[in-house]
């Protein structure tokens, strides 16, 4: 995942960086590793071209990880 999401920052692919930062997050909390998530969260930025529900899936997986 990392590797697509490394190539889609490349060929500035704001839709796939998107869909990507959230399926990693999703893979870190559903493996319990909210550190790691916290510490992806704090070194990549959201585009800000992202759709609606991307946006609002990501602002979830925050929530998530600030609250535990």
């Amino acid at each position: 995942m990392f590797e697509a999401y490394k190539s889609s920052c490349l060929h500035m692919d704001y839709i796939g960086q998107a869909t990507l930062i959230n399926i990693i997050i999703r893979s870190f909390i559903s493996q319990n590793l909210y550190e790691q998530a916290r510490n992806f969260i704090s070194k990549t930025t959201f585009p800000e071209s992202a759709s609606n529900n991307q946006f609002a899936r990501y602002e979830y997986y925050v929530g998530r990880i600030k609250t535990v």
